[in-house]
């Protein structure tokens, strides 16, 4: 089965004051899902492009998600598959 394609989601904010560029700027942001199912956040390593898991374990549809990131930080967000596990007696 093929994986749901990623939804990228890019935190910029580029209205930020002269003084505050020459250090990391802390924003704290909320995510709402309206996508219909359930996701996960994932945190952009800048450096390695490592995916770093920022919701435990995922966020259900119409629910929110906060947390503390920085100005140029981004994010993946991936749609979860809904898994249906068959018994057969």
């Amino acid at each position: 089965m093929k994986a749901p394609p990623a939804i990228f989601l890019s935190i910029l904010l580029l209205a930020t004051p002269t003084w505050a560029r020459s250090r990391p700027v802390e924003r704290a942001i909320k995510i709402m899902n309206e996508s219909g199912r359930r996701v996960e956040i994932h945190w952009i390593h800048p450096d390695t492009g490592e995916l770093v898991l920022q919701s435990t374990p995922d966020v259900l549809n119409g629910a929110s998600f906060a947390l503390n990131s920085f100005v140029g930080h981004s994010f993946e967000v991936n749609e979860l598959v809904r898994v249906i596990i068959w018994d057969f007696v």
